[in-house]
């Protein structure tokens, strides 16, 4: 047994170790998802294509977080959990908004500006949503640095 095994097998017990390793393999997963597949600025995703069920990614966002020792790490952490708002459940599709990448710039313009107009339109509602659910979000990290002895970003 490696020594990192050892030391969470001491500090934390079996079922400990299991739930923080499980957490980290979760978070791992969630950071590779978001390099191939994050929504662009402006987008709201579908929950569904997360690679984990939303709420136990959370979960295992804050477990990692109260472990992080590094502020890199602790910043990185903070980073996907913010992130998270941008995956709402119920959009019926990877996402909605703008696909600044997927833009035919040989279409006429007036063409191009509808377009960027009606996604805009049809993401408004699932934006508000995201935006709230950031909120949140940031309130409960800074809930949690308060907890943990740091103080608030």
């Amino acid at each position: 047994m490696d020594p990192l095994d050892r030391l969470l097998d001491h500090l934390l017990g079996t079922p400990g170790r299991s739930q923080y390793l499980d957490a980290r393999r979760q978070v791992t997963d969630y950071a590779q998802f978001l390099e191939r597949a994050a929504p662009m600025p402006g987008q709201v995703a579908d929950a569904n294509q997360l690679p984990h069920p939303k709420g136990e990614l959370k979960l295992a966002l804050l477990l990692c977080l109260g472990g992080a020792c590094e502020e890199k790490v602790r910043e990185q952490l903070e980073a996907g959990y913010l992130m998270l708002s941008a995956f709402q459940e119920g959009v019926g599709r990877p996402f909605v908004g703008a696909d600044f990448a997927g833009l035919d710039l040989d279409t006429d313009p007036e063409e191009v500006a509808l377009a960027l107009e009606r996604a805009y339109l049809e993401a408004s509602p699932w934006r508000r949503l995201a935006m709230r659910e950031l909120q949140r979000l940031r309130e409960e990290l800074q809930q949690l640095q308060l907890v943990l002895g740091g103080s608030p970003s």
